[in-house]
């Protein structure tokens, strides 16, 4: 036998088992009740695992010695008994904000339900703020002064009533607190909280010695100070006669945050105008925030507050003229 003939029997043997090879495993395809088939695979995805030994602990073969039967039934769950949906029979609160469970990046399951629920008892709890008269803490004083930069309303104690805070800066805050109290931005008559005597200059006209001497002998304090108004004070904040209303209150809570906005803050009592309530809902911070809490962003809880108004003093037009007797004693006549 020659070379060449040699090659052609060698190359006819491997053509022979290839198609051996090819009609057995054609075979195996076409015949569903070939034992190989059904055979676990070690790199097998576990949905073709369904006959797997670790897929219920009832397909194990039981050794009266081993604790497997102290497992529960569903130890070792496939991939389809595994539960899509949180458990019914819990109930989760959505969350208070747009978006739902969905809107912080989390899908519809049970871990998004349980941080709904955690989310809504945080944002209730920070909504009530506590700050104490003697050291105002700084990181909730700085807390509210941002809210009220960022246009939000704050209900704030001050020397007198609970008061309805908000920025001169942002109008649409304004106008909410107009409404809360039931007039129009024109109708309604609102103060300012400055600091001190320098940042209330920055808003009233030039003051005679004898206006200037009865501020510095009165403020701070409770009492309000109307005022003729300059260019500072936006058209709209200011009443029919261009005058506005002016405090520089003690209160060291109030003090406090109107320094860290770094501007004075329009005020009103929470006081609202022909409603029925008890006296408690003006003093006492936790049912301010009982009533408000869909109003107002943040209520800060201050102590119990007084229920008397403060006094009223008509510095403008350069005559001095007290309007309301409350709290907070001026003496016009010296």
């Amino acid at each position: 036998m020659n070379f060449s003939e040699s090659f052609r029997l060698q190359k006819k043997k491997k053509t022979t088992y290839a198609r051996k090879k090819s009609l057995f495993f054609n075979k195996i395809k076409k015949n569903p009740k070939n034992p190989k088939k059904n055979t676990p695979s070690a790199h097998s995805t576990p949905t073709q695992r369904s006959l797997n030994a670790h897929s219920t602990p009832t397909q194990r073969p039981l050794n009266p010695h081993s604790t497997l039967t102290q497992r529960p039934l569903n130890a070792h769950p496939t991939l389809t008994q595994r539960p899509l949906t949180p458990n019914p029979d819990k109930h989760h609160s959505p969350l208070p904000f747009r978006g739902g469970g969905q809107g912080v990046g989390l899908k519809n399951s049970a871990i998004s339900k349980q941080f709904s629920t955690f989310a809504v008892r945080f944002i209730l709890r920070i909504m009530l703020i506590k700050i104490y008269d003697e050291n105002p803490n700084t990181r909730d004083v700085r807390r509210v002064a941002d809210c009220i930069r960022d246009g939000g309303i704050v209900v704030l104690p001050t020397d007198s009533l609970y008061a309805f805070v908000c920025s001169m800066q942002h109008k649409q805050a304004v106008e909410r607190l107009a409404r809360l109290k039931g007039f129009s931005l024109k109708q309604a008559k609102f103060s300012l909280l400055c600091a001190d005597l320098s940042q209330m200059s920055e808003y009233v006209r030039p003051l005679d010695k004898e206006t200037f001497a009865l501020l510095k002998s009165a403020l701070p304090g409770a009492p309000t100070f109307i005022m003729d108004a300059n260019n500072n004070v936006p058209r709209n904040y200011q009443n029919a006669n261009k005058t506005i209303g002016l405090r520089v209150p003690a209160n060291p809570i109030a003090h406090a945050i109107i320094e860290e906005v770094g501007e004075p803050l329009i005020a009103t009592s929470v006081r609202i105008p022909d409603a029925d309530y008890d006296e408690e809902y003006l003093t006492d911070p936790e049912l301010i925030h009982e009533m408000y809490s869909n109003l107002a962003d943040i209520v800060v809880d201050g102590g119990i507050g007084d229920t008397e108004p403060s006094t009223v003093v008509n510095c403008s037009g350069g005559a001095l003229e007290i309007i309301r007797e409350g709290k907070g004693a001026v003496d016009i006549d010296n």
